[in-house]
């Protein structure tokens, strides 16, 4: 997310997973990778990973 915000030129937020960062004409839903590191910590589980691709359906329309 940071070297996107640098590429806009944009200020960044603080990460979250699904969390959606607008700027300009630009929508980027965000999500964390699911590693065996994130996912066995439980830091993502597979419904929040299954529920951002939902999430950027809805967005799409």
């Amino acid at each position: 997310m940071l070297a996107v915000c640098r590429i806009l030129d944009a200020r960044s937020g603080k990460f979250g997973h699904s969390r959606l960062y607008e700027h300009e004409n630009l929508r980027i839903l965000v999500s964390y990778h699911p590693s065996r590191q994130n996912t066995q910590t439980g830091r993502l589980a597979w419904d929040e990973w299954d529920g951002v691709f939902a999430r950027a359906r809805g967005l799409l329309g």
